[in-house]
């Protein structure tokens, strides 16, 4: 009975950091179209003007939030692969 017990258990971890895998996968897509869309803007404008100045320091807060979102999600699948395979 006990098996039985661990092996819902770690479907019920997987199904529920499945459902945030899936959120996080969407910020981390949304974010890097975002970051594309702002280099392209960039590239367009003068690099010297106080908008560039301004767009760079958003670029650089994006980047970093995006970092951070990536190394969540690969603690999440860690933990995902060690739940399953316990």
């Amino acid at each position: 009975m006990s098996g039985t017990c661990n092996v819902s258990e770690r479907y019920r971890v997987a199904l529920m950091v499945g459902g945030v895998m899936v959120e996080l996968n969407s910020e981390i897509a949304r974010l890097e179209k975002s970051c594309e869309q702002l280099v392209t803007h960039l590239r367009a404008i003068d690099r010297n003007s106080a908008d560039a100045c301004i767009r760079r320091a958003d670029l650089y807060a994006m980047l970093k939030e995006l970092a951070r979102l990536k190394r969540k999600r690969e603690r999440l699948e860690d933990e995902l692969c060690i739940s399953l395979a316990a």
